[in-house]
């Protein structure tokens, strides 16, 4: 069996250290609560793959051999690159949600600091995609000593920009932590706050209900005063011209039956005394 120690340290010495940050995220990505997530599962299974086969006595052929060892590698890379991605958007996932989850009001209250992160969330974002797109995952064909730098940061080794990532992970958890902190007073702060937004809300409403009753009272007593009213007037004009139509109607009777039976008597006695 040819001796691979060489090759095995070389191996050790580049990834174990990506292993534990890898360990380490994967083991976060559950303090953060978001659901399983497979890829990064998938690739570790590769590593472990490739790398028992490496190990395989049975397995002496320096093309298997070459294939094995840098396809453990690079499905190392390849995990790491998917629990970092992970904790970044689920981290600043977290972050945004307090902007819905809290009044503007209560964050302004309780925690200023609030705006000033999420305005840092907003700049990393577009970071974060491009490291995201652009994987520096070293192959068989692209050794990690001569991967060349992308166009996110063309001085940067893939050892660096590890580093740098690090620095991402290490701010997004240290803002997740510091809004965490604040978490229980911020739901009781806002508690309060809907709990007097509705008690403003009741008073509200029933100022608007004790308006349309007093208005409905105004209206209903108008209406009352109005046929009040009505009637007084229709009194009135009664009082007023039952007489006139009585006296209209007796002068009518003496104009047409009285005064005519009256002269007709006078005519039937100047008659008599004429003929006496």
């Amino acid at each position: 069996m040819t001796d691979r120690s060489k090759e095995f340290n070389e191996f050790f010495q580049e990834t174990y250290t990506l292993f534990e940050i890898t360990a380490k995220y994967a083991k976060y990505l559950e303090f953060l609560g978001g659901k399983v997530e497979v890829h990064y599962i998938n690739e570790l299974r590769s590593v472990l793959f490739h790398l028992y086969n490496y190990l395989d006595p049975s397995c002496d052929k320096t093309e298997k051999l070459e294939e094995n060892f840098y396809g453990a590698r690079e499905h190392l890379y390849r995990a790491y690159y998917d629990v970092f991605s992970l904790i970044c958007v689920m981290g600043m996932k977290r972050i945004s949600e307090y902007d819905q989850q809290f009044s503007h009001t209560i964050l302004y209250k309780v925690c200023p600091e609030y705006f000033g992160i999420a305005r840092k969330i907003n700049n990393l974002k577009p970071i974060i995609a491009k490291i995201q797109n652009t994987k520096d995952v070293p192959t068989e064909e692209v050794p990690t000593r001569r991967l060349e730098a992308t166009a996110l940061d063309t001085e940067l080794s893939i050892f660096e920009k590890i580093e740098r990532n690090e620095g991402y992970v290490t701010a997004i958890k240290n803002w997740v932590d510091e809004l965490d902190l604040k978490r229980k007073l911020l739901v009781e702060e806002q508690e309060a706050k809907d709990q007097e937004d509705m008690e403003l809300k009741i008073a509200a409403d029933d100022r608007v209900r004790d308006h349309e009753l007093q208005m409905q009272t105004i209206a209903f007593e108008r209406e009352k005063l109005a046929k009040e009213t009505n009637r007084y007037k229709v009194n009135a004009w009664s009082s007023i011209i039952v007489p006139i139509a009585v006296a209209i109607l007796a002068a009518v009777i003496t104009y047409y039956i009285v005064v005519p039976r009256t002269i007709a008597l006078q005519n039937e006695a100047t008659k008599h005394v004429s003929t006496h």
